[in-house]
This record gives C-alpha cells, structure tokens and sequence, in this order.
C-alpha cells in the first residue's frame, strides 16, 4: 500500500512538474535570422506589389535573408494570398524563422492581417503551433493572434499543437492561456481525447497536469481509445484515482 502510494506522489510530481515547466523562461529566444546572402535579389525595381509578394515568398523558402527584407522594404503585397490561401504570414511560420515574422509585423501586424485565414481556416498561429515553432508562436500571441481561433475542422492552435505531438508547442499555448477543454474535430473532441487517440501518454500526462479535465462520458470514451495504450490508460487512472 506505501510503496503504491509513493509510487502515486512521484507520479503526480512529474506530471506537475510537466506542466510548469510550460510556465518558466517564457521569453523567447532572440534570433538574429539567417546569414545574409553577400548577393542581393535580382533589381526589383519596376516590380508590382503583388510580384515583390512571390519573391518575399520564394526568398523565404530558399532561405535568402537579404532578399526577404528587400522585397519587404520594396514594398511587397504582404495580404497577398496564393496557393491555399497563404499569405507571406503563413509561410513564415510554417518556416519557424523569427526574423522573417519580425520582419513582416515591422509593415503589417494589425489582428485581420495576423488571424487572416488560409482555404481551410488556418491561421499564422495553427501553423507554427502545428509545426512547433515556439518562439513564432510567441511573437505571433504579442501582436494579437487569436489563441482559440477554429480552422476548418474547428480545431484551435492548441489542438493543432497536440494532433502533430509538438509537446513543447502545446506547452507555450496553455502558458498563454489556451483553453483546454475546447472542442475541436468536429466538435467532439477536447485536446485530451486528441491526445489520448494518438497513444502519446506525455502529451496526456501533460494536459492532465494543466487541469485538463474528462467527463464521465469523456472518460469512457478516452479509455476506448487509449485501449492500445498502456502507458496512456495508466495516466488516465491514475488522474481518477486522484480525484
């Protein structure tokens, strides 16, 4: 009996232990960006915003620093959406790169521009958590990113977070205040049950020790869908069992 007891203690200590962590050094990492390249882009002069839009996108993903500010002081369309809908947010952070976010917020960082929607109602924030670029979804939650904004399946970035295992992502989301028992996939299923489907018993240990909470229902629905996950059902009787 003691030594189940102390067993329980250790448990719910790391599982504590799991969740502040997502409360301690919350600033981000400075980032002074990629090496500039010693070559500048082709002459952008004669460019329409909407051309400049595409090479800031295209600078982006080849990495090329000294272009993305060109085409970003020239003048580039940044609300410019292409393919899905992304605009030159969007591809930064799924990039993850700090410096091309602050470059772009420098011009536009009103909350339409930050929350705009790719075609399946993404925003910048959904990505980079889904990604789990935490220092962009750092500075994209400081210039106004809306935390339970739902995309096309009505998942939020921390669900987002949770449904690609980027532990630390959800992490930084539930330090800013993420709601954990929004309902996402269509609306029946919180970031635990997410969790819990996808057998990751950290992810579980750490919603849990957040103050993630399942009802009666939720709980036989989670015991269903961690049946082929030992390790997860532990964390979800041991969770009761503290009740």
């Amino acid at each position: 009996m003691g030594g189940n007891l102390i067993a329980a203690i250790a448990l719910f200590s790391f599982a504590f232990d799991l969740c502040a962590s997502a409360f301690v050094n919350n600033s981000a990492s400075p980032s002074t960006g990629p090496a500039l390249t010693v070559k500048r882009c082709a002459s952008l002069g004669g460019y329409s915003p909407d051309a400049l839009a595409q090479e800031l996108i295209l600078a982006m993903q080849r990495g090329d620093g000294a272009c993305v500010r060109e085409s970003i002081e020239s003048g580039a369309n940044l609300t410019k959406a292409f393919d899905n809908g992304w605009t030159s947010i969007h591809h930064a952070a799924s990039i993850g790169d700090l410096y091309y976010v602050e470059g772009i917020l420098s011009k536009k960082d009103d909350a339409a521009f930050i929350n705009s929607k790719t075609w399946i109602d993404q925003t910048a924030l959904h990505i980079a958590a889904a990604e789990g670029h935490i220092t962009v979804i750092d500075r994209l939650v400081l210039a106004g990113a809306n935390l339970e904004a739902p995309d096309g399946k009505g998942d939020t970035p921390l669900i987002a977070a949770v449904a690609e295992d980027r532990l630390s992502a959800a992490q930084r989301l539930i330090h800013h205040r993420a709601l954990l028992e929004h309902r996402g996939r269509g609306g029946g299923m919180t970031a635990l049950l997410v969790a819990t489907a996808r057998g990751n018993h950290e992810m579980v240990s750490v919603l849990l020790s957040c103050g993630a909470k399942l009802s009666a229902e939720d709980g036989e629905t989670a015991m269903k869908l961690a049946k082929s996950y030992p390790l997860v059902i532990d964390a979800l009787q041991n969770t009761s069992r503290r009740k």
